[in-house]
């Protein structure tokens, strides 16, 4: 007697798929990483006293008034992606400028060896990940399809659970409908997933040229950076977000002026406190004379 697949097994038995389909992937971008020579890219230790000055730059690239946190206990692979992403030609022209010919040619030889790595190491990313991508889907269709079609189209999963696939005739299906069946459910898995992160990408990680989501254009709202110098512009539709270096100075300025304010206000007060004292003396004066 036949009866329909209710949910839960067709669930539990994709879950033991997946499973099982995750580790075989695994196993076959290993081999093809190595068949094809693809090796992650190693890090020669950055020179100890040319460090400090690396993480000095990226501080300074990070926040131009030096609110950034980073110190050398970071890894010298992040310092290298830091370097590549942020230190340009310019910076360590500067750097390099504050000593003699020979430590500058160290810091240069760091700076090289660091953009060299990032770009390696981009570049293996890359390669995994499409290596990784293609070893999945050669696994999808050898495991669901041909290992399917002639192992009385079932998989482990669907063994276990004891359902299979068939046509709406009750007949064994064809190869040619096994693949498009499967690669039909694979692809709206992927839209799915592209869908998703596009919405990420609309309500959170802003697309406008003014950097407006639009849940925050819909409810009339903006996502701003805390800073006492933004708050206190006398128009806050003026701020934007690529003025941050900006802000960070004023905010420096905001500082430098409350502390002048404060003297000021003493000196005021010193002089309203004197002013007070000649005005009663001068009423005593009066006050004699009369």
């Amino acid at each position: 007697m036949k009866t329909l697949a209710n949910p839960s097994q067709r669930f539990v038995a994709f879950l033991i798929d997946t499973i099982i389909i995750g580790f075989v992937t695994f196993l076959l971008s290993l081999l093809l990483l190595v068949v094809f020579r693809v090796k992650e890219p190693q890090f020669e230790k950055i020179d100890p006293h040319v460090k400090p000055l690396l993480v000095e730059m990226i501080n300074n690239k990070l926040s131009p008034t030096g609110n950034s946190n980073l110190t050398t206990d970071i890894t010298d692979e992040q310092v290298a992606l830091y370097v590549y992403y942020l230190v340009d030609d310019e910076t360590v022209k500067k750097t390099c400028a504050r000593y003699d010919s020979d430590f500058s040619s160290r810091i240069i030889n760091s700076v090289e060896d660091c953009r060299s790595y990032a770009s390696a190491s981009m570049k293996y990313t890359l390669t995994s990940s499409i290596v990784s991508f293609l070893s999945y889907l050669i696994i999808i269709v050898l495991y669901y399809d041909i290992l399917g079609y002639y192992w009385s189209k079932q998989t482990v999963g669907r063994m276990l659970m004891k359902i299979k696939v068939e046509s709406l005739e009750g007949k064994d299906p064809t190869m040619g409908t096994l693949v498009l069946r499967d690669l039909v459910g694979f692809g709206l898995y992927n839209i799915l997933n592209i869908c998703c992160f596009i919405a990420f990408i609309i309500n959170v990680i802003y697309i406008t040229r003014d950097h407006i989501s639009v849940g925050d254009r819909l409810s009339l709202t903006r996502m701003v950076r805390y800073d006492e110098a933004a708050l206190n512009q006398e128009n806050g539709n003026e701020y934007s977000p690529y003025m941050s270096s900006h802000l960070y100075e004023n905010n420096s300025q905001f500082n430098t002026n409350k502390e002048e304010i404060k003297d000021a206000e003493i000196v005021d007060d010193d002089s309203d406190d004197n002013y007070d004292l000649d005005d009663e003396n001068n009423l005593n004066d009066s006050d004699d004379d009369e």
